[in-house]
């Protein structure tokens, strides 16, 4: 015989359930939407290439006010970028800067445990920042074209290790599907973009551009799309010791790029 205070017990631990159930499914439906309406991006680069800078530019009230940091990031930044209607972007910046373990703890987590759609990898030319008082003994006696040449080395080096994460993850989960190449601190080698534009991206003979089709041939055509745009944030010159390369940009060239960058990264999460 059933007592009547279990059949009310039964009853409730079942509405729990039920409601627990619905619950989830409420948080899922939640984080599902906003990740339409804010898709994850994640931008990777070495250290001093720019990608917080160029993350803070792309949020349209900060576009001419924002003063970059006298500090690197060890740690990974969440930027939000708003764009309209309740929708935007959402960017996770990987650090560049500290032991390698740091950034491979946070590409690891953010490729293989959140839905990102999309990489922005930045270079700099070789115009790394480099924010210390003093020059690094192996660097002290080289001059700005082979400091330069330097950095370019480091930039690809940093470029190989994010492809090796993002071959695992597309193998693994079929995302992100699309990686745009920043060539950022354009406003330093200005006369040599179009050149730069035409060897750095998709088919270029770059050391760079050749890496990036390797990988999207060896996922498959339909695995990763990508292609690469200038762009230019904080406006200065670049000095190391007497040598002086200066900015070759005004702040309306560097506006419309930025422009024209912000409309691409819309395009491609699906904004637009």
């Amino acid at each position: 015989m059933t007592r009547p205070g279990g059949a009310v017990i039964g009853a409730a631990a079942g509405i729990a359930k039920l409601a627990a159930e619905a619950g989830r499914d409420a948080i899922g439906a939640v984080t599902e939407a906003r990740g339409k309406r804010f898709p994850l991006v994640v931008v990777t680069g070495a250290a001093g290439s720019g990608k917080t800078v160029l993350a803070q530019h792309l949020q349209r009230a900060r576009l001419r006010s924002y003063t970059p940091s006298a500090a690197r990031s060890e740690q990974e930044e969440h930027i939000d970028q708003p764009l309209w209607r309740g929708r935007g972007v959402r960017f996770r910046v990987v650090p560049g800067h500290g032991e390698g373990g740091v950034r491979y703890a946070s590409l690891a987590r953010l490729l293989h445990t959140e839905p990102v759609v999309g990489v922005v990898h930045v270079v700099a030319n070789g115009f790394r920042s480099r924010r210390d008082d003093g020059a690094e003994p192996a660097t002290a006696a080289l001059s700005l074209d082979d400091l330069l040449a330097q950095h370019r080395m480091q930039e690809q080096a940093e470029l190989e290790e994010t492809l090796t994460h993002l071959k695992m993850a597309i193998s693994a989960h079929r995302r992100p599907r699309w990686l745009v190449l920043a060539l950022a601190k354009s406003d330093l080698y200005a006369p040599e973009l179009p050149e730069l534009a035409a060897t750095h991206g998709p088919g270029g003979s770059s050391p760079t551009a050749q890496s990036i089709d390797a990988l999207r041939s060896f996922v498959g055509t339909g695995g990763l799309r990508w292609e690469s745009l200038p762009v230019a944030t904080w406006l200065e010159d670049y000095r190391w010791r007497d040598e002086v390369r200066p900015t070759g940009m005004d702040t309306a060239q560097r506006d419309e790029l930025l422009r024209v960058f912000r409309e691409r990264i819309s395009a491609l999460v699906g904004h637009v």
